[in-house]
């Protein structure tokens, strides 16, 4: 096992001290990221794929792209419009019947990114990135239980789009790795710190959401120097 992770550190090494030229003045490719902390209550995303476009400007590079996030589920009551009277304590009183729904909240994204390479080789570059995120209802509602009894009408005529903001926005910061390369193709990984505006409409949380997520990528240099 030693030997096995010796190897993999040196081959990783050798591909990053021998990629001294530019991948490519036109980038594209498939990025995929995980969150793998959450220091809030707030909602948490799952895997977010996008496909991007970059173009290299010297030691600086610019990206744009598009994918798709989706939360975890989020649970809300919804009034069924029946009620039933029982006997409670030699009176009676009238009970709303509610349904829990749940869904799993789902963003189109649109990630703008501006790359730095730390010196001449293609191994190590800082990383800042600002997504812009638009809601997609279209996911249908899964009923989780139903006639939940409340002593009020509970969330008369609430639909989803009262529960989470229409846009969003993430802010990313961190420092990207090329872990292999060759002539046209690349793998490379990116542990970044993402500060997402909660969207969460009804929430006692805090209006960013802090995370840690490791994105990796795919990518294709369609046009070189």
């Amino acid at each position: 096992m030693k030997k096995l992770t010796l190897f993999f550190f040196f081959t990783l090494l050798y591909s990053s001290v021998f990629s001294q030229k530019s991948f490519g003045k036109f980038i594209v490719g498939l990025e995929s990221g995980f969150d793998v902390a959450q220091f809030s209550k707030g909602i948490k995303a799952r895997m977010t794929p996008a496909i991007q476009g970059e173009i290299s400007l010297g030691k600086l590079s610019i990206g744009a792209g598009i994918g798709r996030k989706v939360y975890s589920e989020y649970p809300f009551y919804v009034f069924s419009g029946e009620k039933v009277e029982r006997a409670v304590n030699d009176s009676v009183e009238v009970f709303y019947l509610a349904d829990l729904h749940a869904f799993k909240p789902a963003y189109w994204v649109i990630p703008l990114k501006i790359d730095y390479r730390v010196h001449r080789c293609d191994c190590v570059y800082l990383h800042a990135g600002i997504t812009i995120e638009q809601v997609d209802l279209r996911r249908p509602d899964v009923i989780k239980f139903r006639g939940a009894e409340f002593n009020q009408p509970y969330a008369v005529g609430i639909v989803r789009s009262q529960l989470v903001r229409p846009k969003t926005t993430s802010y990313e910061f961190g420092v990207g790795f090329n872990l292999f390369r060759r002539d046209f193709f690349r793998l490379t990984a990116r542990p970044t710190y993402v500060l997402t505006r909660n969207p969460e409409v009804y929430t006692n949380g805090p209006a960013l959401l802090p995370t840690l997520r490791f994105t990796f990528a795919a990518q294709f240099a369609v046009w070189r120097d």
